[in-house]
């Protein structure tokens, strides 16, 4: 099986449509599935197994977990299409997850019931879950846990089938390598084995019913010795059961000797007295045959002159009879004429129905017609009066689209006077904090100055306080001192400093907030600009010169614009509905102009058709009066009407020859039965006379006698009976015991040898290892797998091997395919189990490609030409990760295509061609990336 294309809708993390065309990876070689974790890699290798099997791979997600949570639209499908490749013709299966809506939150959830479609190579499709599940498994040749061990090593099964029990491994194998003959040997020995015990219990009850029907009822030793011998188990206990039968049938033949001699005896007696019995009834018949006779003799004698006239007339009227036979002979040859009538007269009814038929026809073809040209006359005034409607649709769409581009131009107004209504806000505002902030700079100035003099005047106080006269001033050098300062308030120089700040602080306030003023009212300007310049491009009942852009005219302005822009939108509704009425015209006369063309090819469709009739119709009345001249020609020759009244006629005469040859016949037997009862009379007369006084016996007595005698050969005849019956029973006992007894010593002899054979075949023979055929030989495949595996791993490894277990202790456990390592470094084995990480991924992976290499050249029935790695690489250093590379580079120049799920780096740099699988926050996407 070899993946062409994947189509994955809603699925895991892809919230929509992904597709992956394996076709432009190659036919063979590597390719790496690569991307984020949690991206979805491992999903591509869901939807395969989901696709072909209805299951995850082993990643241990859930069907119903497979509907993607990135998908927002509930009518989308969760869905995965695998178009595959397998022994060079193309497959196609879909399969859909089924999706519900809870009723309790109204959520989506997905279930696993699932549809699934498979459309096979001649275009042919199957649908429904079992039956595809089935034809896959057929196709393909394994199922899904062969699948994931063999060809998709998903993340937690990769050495599954390393590490699987001999059980296990055979259940794999046994799909991957037709050894059915072999399974059959086995299951056509069980069959056998079953059928020869079934054999032995049907021929052991046989011999024991045998045995109970032998008879020795009348010898009590032999009963009791019978019965002793009944009780034993055994082909010798039958046969002296037998040999009892022998002697009975001996013993019983004597008695009936004896009982022969006087049954002779008996018989004689018996036949003499029987002579004499017949003679006496005789006598006593013989008187009364010849007193009947005499009877009858007179009474007939009287009887035959009557008899004899009543045949002389019956004589006389036979030209009567004559006359009826020729009157019916003659009216039944005209009866055929009567069919030929009926033929043609049923012929002119079915060509006077067509007739009728035609005429209707015509008639309904030419109403048809006129139907159809009244239709044709409004339809075209219809057309005629939806001409310009083109042209008017056209100037009503210019116009509401001019309608639309000054609405639009309106809108953008009614947006600018809000922007300005904001930025007039905005500026009124800048300039009271301008302003506030002005007069805060001038009071820090002022409280500045007020402090800066008050210092001032202070120390010049100080300083005047310490003057003294004709000494010099330390500031002007004067030694006189006439108007010396007053020392007032004094002021710090910390509070001067505090003020200076405060003014510094005010002054960068007031600059910022007129630095701010003038930008909005800059802004302010600039959108009243803009907004001029709309209106004077949007109508010019707008014009900006003569309007007032206070906050009232503004506002005005923004009223007179939303009514403009309503009674745009007003007459953009009206216009639409113009339109739509416009449409509903052109709909309707286009749909007219077709339903002339239509009207026009059925009038020409009726007018031919109406021609055709006519000539039929013509015809047939040409028909007709052939038909009515054929009539009554063939009505001239008959008698009757009808051939019905024909036939009664014919029916009367026949009933009246028939009571006629009935009477005559009658008379004639009446005088015949009367001769022969005189003859008879006559002959009984003279027949019984000879008896008639002969000796007379006394019957009765005679009878008694026989009677007694009778009786006791009677008694003696059941008891010869009961003899001859026993002895016939057990000679018939003794010949089929022989052969039962024969028959069961040769099935027993042959049911043992079977029961050997099958305990092999099956390894349940004592002492021996417990290997079935099936696994013995698998064994050999598998010594081809190990053997394949074995090359692989020494490359990747440079030191194990793998070996079958054969372990002579472990005989009464089903074993054969287990594997053990041995390490060429200690020179031992040991235990698969016992592999390191890195180890036990070189091991399985050797397995699982020596695997499928034996599989391919055994021909054994299975495509393995994919294969689809997901974990392990990680686990190896950089040298056997070479080495690894190598391999799986060697498989993929071959006719395989494999496919690595893998974050390792160098693996990244070193496969060309890559499944690229990209993770955002609305769902995952695949893209190709190829060398």
């Amino acid at each position: 099986m070899k993946p062409r294309k994947l189509t994955i809708c809603a699925f895991g993390p892809y919230a929509g449509k992904e597709t992956v065309d394996f076709r432009a990876l190659g036919e063979q070689g590597i390719y790496l599935i690569s991307g984020q974790t949690g991206s979805g890699k491992s999903s591509i290798f869901d939807a395969i197994c989901f696709a072909l099997f209805g299951k995850d791979s082993g990643s241990g997600r859930t069907v119903e977990s497979f509907r993607s949570g990135h998908c927002t639209d509930p009518e989308l499908e969760t869905s995965v299409e695998l178009e595959f490749e397998l022994h060079g013709e193309a497959y196609v299966i879909k399969r859909w997850l089924h999706i519900v809506k809870r009723k309790d939150t109204g959520d989506y959830e997905s279930t696993s019931d699932q549809r699934v479609r498979l459309t096979l190579p001649d275009g042919s499709s199957m649908e429904g879950q079992r039956r595809v599940d089935a034809k896959i498994v057929e196709l393909l040749q394994i199922d899904f846990d062969q699948f994931t061990k063999i060809v998709m090593l998903a993340q937690g099964d990769f050495s599954k089938f390393l590490k699987s029990s001999s059980v296990e491994k055979q259940r794999i194998l046994e799909k991957v390598f037709d050894i059915r003959d072999y399974k059959r040997i086995t299951d056509r020995l069980a069959t056998m084995n079953r059928e020869a015990k079934e054999a032995l219990l049907a021929l052991g009850a046989r011999l024991d019913e045998q045995i109970r029907s032998i008879d020795a009822s009348t010898h009590e030793e032999l009963a009791a010795e019978l019965e002793d011998n009944k009780g034993r188990e055994s082909s010798l206990a039958a046969a002296d059961c037998f040999e009892i039968a022998s002697r009975a049938c001996e013993l019983d033949k004597a008695r009936i000797g004896e009982i022969g001699v006087r049954e002779a005896e008996l018989k004689r007696c018996s036949d003499e007295l029987s002579g004499k019995i017949a003679t006496a009834r005789q006598q006593t018949k013989a008187r009364k045959a010849i007193e009947s006779a005499e009877a009858s003799l007179q009474a007939l004698s009287g009887k035959l002159p009557e008899l004899e006239a009543a045949v002389q007339a019956m004589e006389e009227r036979k030209p009567e009879r004559d006359e009826l036979r020729a009157s019916i002979a003659r009216r039944e040859a005209l009866l055929p004429k009567y069919d030929k009538l009926d033929e043609a007269q049923s012929a002119m009814a079915e060509l006077e129905s067509k007739k009728e038929k035609a005429d209707a026809a015509c008639a309904a073809g030419a109403a048809e017609t006129e139907r159809l040209r009244t239709e044709q006359k409004t339809l075209r005034e219809s057309i005629d009066s939806a001409a310009g409607a083109d042209a008017e649709k056209v100037k009503l769409e210019s116009e509401r689209d001019l309608l639309a581009s000054r609405k639009k131009g309106l809108e953008a107004i009614s947006e600018r006077l809000g922007a300005l209504e904001e930025a007039r806000t905005q500026a009124e505002g800048a300039k009271c904090d301008a302003e506030r902030a002005l007069a805060s700079k001038q009071k820090a100035d002022d409280d500045f100055t007020l402090l800066s003099n008050a210092l001032l005047a202070s120390q010049a106080g100080i300083l005047a306080e310490r003057l003294e006269d004709g000494k010099p001033c330390p500031v002007c050098g004067s030694t006189s001192h006439p108007a010396p300062a007053h020392r007032e308030a004094e002021a710090s120089e910390q509070m001067v400093e505090e003020a200076k700040l405060t003014a510094s602080k005010a002054a960068e306030a007031f600059n910022d907030a007129a630095a701010l003023n003038s930008k909005l009212r800059a802004t302010f300007e600039g959108q009243l600009e803009e907004l001029k310049r709309s209106l004077q491009a949007a109508d010019s009942k707008f014009d900006a010169s003569n309007r007032s852009f206070d906050s009232e005219g503004c506002a005005a302005l923004a009223k007179e614009n939303s009514a403009a822009i309503e009674s745009i939108e007003s007459q953009v509704a009206s216009i639409d509905r113009q339109i739509s009425e416009l449409k509903r015209r052109i709909e309707q006369r286009e749909a007219s102009k077709a339903r002339l063309e239509a009207s026009e090819r059925r009038v020409e469709e009726l007018q031919g058709k109406v021609k055709g009739v006519e000539e039929l119709r013509s015809r047939i009345a040409d028909e007709i009066a052939r038909t009515a001249s054929r009539i009554e020609e063939t009505k001239g020759d008959l008698e009757f009407d009808s051939r019905q009244e024909m036939q009664e006629r014919i029916d009367d005469e026949r009933s009246m020859l028939s009571v006629a040859e009935r009477q005559a016949q009658a008379a004639a037997d009446a005088f015949e039965k009367c001769n022969q009862g005189i003859a008879s009379a006559q002959t009984i007369i003279e027949q019984n006379s000879k008896f008639v006084g002969a000796e007379i016996l006394e019957l009765d007595q005679l009878v008694l006698e026989k009677e007694r005698i009778d009786g006791e050969a009677a008694g003696i005849a059941r008891e010869k009976s009961a003899i001859a019956t026993a002895i016939a029973n057990n000679e018939r006992v003794i010949e089929q015991g022989a052969r039962t007894l024969e028959e069961y010593e040769r099935c027993e002899s042959r049911a043992n040898a079977i029961l050997s054979l099958y305990r092999t075949a099956n390894g349940n023979v004592a002492g021996a290892a417990r290997i079935t055929l099936e696994t013995y030989v698998l064994s050999f495949f598998f010594e081809d797998i190990l053997e394949a595996a074995s090359q692989r791993l020494k490359v990747l490894s440079g030191r194990y091997e793998l070996m079958r277990v054969e372990d002579p202790d472990r005989l009464n456990v089903r074993s054969g395919l287990d594997i053990e390592v041995f390490d060429s470094y200690t020179g031992s084995t040991r235990p698969s189990s016992t592999l390191s990480g890195g180890e036990e991924f070189q091991a399985s992976i050797s397995l699982a490609l020596g695997l499928a290499d034996v599989a391919r050249n055994s021909a054994g029935g299975v495509d393995l030409d994919s294969m689809f790695i997901d974990e392990g690489f990680g686990t190896l250093d950089d040298e056997t990760l070479d080495v690894a590379m190598r391999t799986l580079q060697e498989i993929g120049s071959g006719d395989k295509l494999v496919g690595v799920i893998s974050h390792v780096g160098k693996l990244k740099d070193s496969i060309g061609n890559k499944v690229i699988v990209e993770k955002t926050l609305t769902g995952s996407h695949i893209h190709l990336e190829l060398e």
